[in-house]
């Protein structure tokens, strides 16, 4: 019971302890709204630059993959196999031969059907923005100045054929991705192995991978 000449205390909106927590709280909010906000946009390229990465080493990879492939298949099988590289609407193709007459694998022999296809034309659209192709100003691991931007440089055919006793065509695939991404995968002719190397912008140099 109220006593008599006390008068009740008055309380506004926004006042209190409990008021005084719940601004606190929201400042907080906002505080933390303004941290992510400003976090994501450092976040956000660098997850981005990362996926082009990792979708540029895949289609790197996949390359390898095949080229192994095939020279597995040509010592087991005692007959050479060779991938052919080829312009299409949807950038360059890979096609994997075997040979048909025991004379190794030839253009000639492709086109009038003496060695039949074994794996059907690919390429890296599966990777995004992976392709075969070189960044203007980027030399070859050995130095040489790569000015007409050709990526297939394994001869004129564009054939990289493994024998059955485990060589290959020698030369260099060039696989490039966004932001500047290069790669580049060496094939030995005496082992007939491929080697992924990437070319380290800062440095002007390729790195084995």
């Amino acid at each position: 019971m109220r006593r008599a000449g006390t008068a009740r205390p008055r309380v506004r909106p926004g006042d209190g302890p409990a008021a005084r927590a719940l601004g606190f709280s929201f400042i907080e909010l906002l505080f933390v709204v303004g941290a992510t906000a400003m976090m994501s946009t450092v976040a956000v390229p660098v997850l981005w630059q990362a996926t082009d990465r990792y979708r540029t080493m895949g289609a790197v990879r996949h390359v390898v993959a095949t080229l192994h492939h095939a020279r597995a298949d040509a010592i087991v099988g005692g007959a050479s196999v060779a991938l052919r590289f080829a312009p299409t609407a949807d950038g360059i193709r890979f096609t994997t031969y075997r040979d048909g007459d025991r004379d190794g694998v030839s253009t000639a022999d492709i086109l009038d059907g003496t060695d039949p296809v074994v794996a059907t034309p690919r390429g890296l659209g599966e990777f995004g923005a992976a392709a075969f192709g070189v960044w203007p100003g980027i030399s070859a691991p050995d130095g040489t100045v790569l000015s007409d931007g050709d990526p297939i440089r394994v001869g004129a055919a564009n054939l990289v054929s493994l024998t059955p006793d485990g060589t290959a065509t020698p030369g260099t695939l060039y696989v490039r991705g966004p932001g500047g991404l290069q790669y580049a995968i060496r094939i030995h002719g005496d082992t007939g192995k491929a080697q992924i190397l990437r070319y380290a912008r800062g440095e002007r140099t390729w790195r084995t991978q």
